[in-house]
């Protein structure tokens, strides 16, 4: 995995093997400017990608396919798992944080 994610230059491999952050890979980190690390994580929960499944169900319907994977609305959801809710508040800190200085220095 590290070897592949070297070749897409989220890290570095160096002469001896090891490897290193690139500024790519620094905004995977917890609590530094511009992290993604919330989206990151957000993204890959299990619970996330369930919807996708359901894609073809949401296209034919018109219905959100998250209701379909999951039986119960977003944020129902999120009000009933503690865990996906802290993902979820993270991302939207990490968004926040990255998104709202430029908006209130262009307004």
């Amino acid at each position: 995995m590290l070897l592949f994610l070297a070749n897409i230059e989220i890290f570095a491999e160096d002469e001896s093997g090891r490897f290193a952050l690139t500024p790519l890979a620094a905004t995977l980190q917890r609590d530094v400017r511009g992290s993604a690390h919330g989206a990151a994580i957000h993204v890959g929960e299990p619970w996330n990608w369930r919807k996708w499944g359901e894609l073809h169900h949401s296209v034919l319907t018109g219905e959100p396919a998250f209701d379909k994977a999951h039986g119960v609305a977003f944020f129902g959801y999120l009000a009933a798992n503690a865990e996906a809710r802290a993902t979820f508040d993270r991302l939207m800190t990490d968004l926040s944080l990255t998104q709202v200085p430029p908006i209130v220095a262009a307004y």
